[in-house]
């Protein structure tokens, strides 16, 4: 078994540990657009995809593949590329965009994010896709139940009152603002 100091001489296993190790679906990119590196969680997603993603493994060029894309997903994609764009010409040093992805089994949402770092000379750029589909699913879920609640105060014919913990009125329905005035 190795120690801490033996496992840090060996800086790709460890990296690659590091990488494989997060959630987030990572690729990196040289300055062209080809991908010289994706972790396991990109490398999952894109087996289990559908779509454009199941494309976009090791030696694919990303910006060509997104170029292709139909026009339903062109917009953000563009916006990304364009993002990315800036990032390489150091317009921005970072770029993020959410980012809805439809496949043929289930809606996804991706805080989709580029930054660059570089080796030498040479200039690389990590694309990262951040799942935050439940996080949308639970905002589109609060937003419908609160249009469900003003539904329900504004059509209630008995009067509800809602108030906070500091006895402060929050939502007076319709029918006792009605005969209040």
């Amino acid at each position: 078994m190795l120690n801490t100091e033996e496992i840090l001489l060996v800086p790709e296993i460890f990296l690659q540990g590091v990488l494989d190790s997060l959630s987030t679906h990572i690729a990196i990119l040289d300055v062209e657009g080809n991908i010289v590196y994706t972790n396991r969680a990109w490398q999952i997603f894109s087996q289990q995809s559908d779509s454009y993603l199941s494309k976009l493994l090791r030696g694919t060029n990303y910006f060509q593949v997104c170029n292709c894309l139909r026009e339903k997903d062109f917009l953000e994609t563009q916006i990304f590329l364009q993002g990315i764009k800036d990032v390489i010409s150091s317009r921005n040093t970072v770029f993020e965009i959410e980012i809805p992805y439809v496949s043929l089994s289930k809606q996804y949402y991706f805080l989709s994010k580029v930054t660059k770092f570089y080796i030498e000379q040479e200039v690389f750029l990590v694309v990262a896709y951040e799942d935050i589909t439940h996080h949308k699913i639970t905002q589109q879920e609060l937003v419908e139940s609160q249009i469900q609640l003003s539904s329900l105060l504004e059509n209630n014919i008995l009067g509800i009152t809602n108030w906070n913990l500091d006895g402060r009125i929050i939502n007076l329905s319709l029918e006792l603002r009605n005969n209040a005035s």
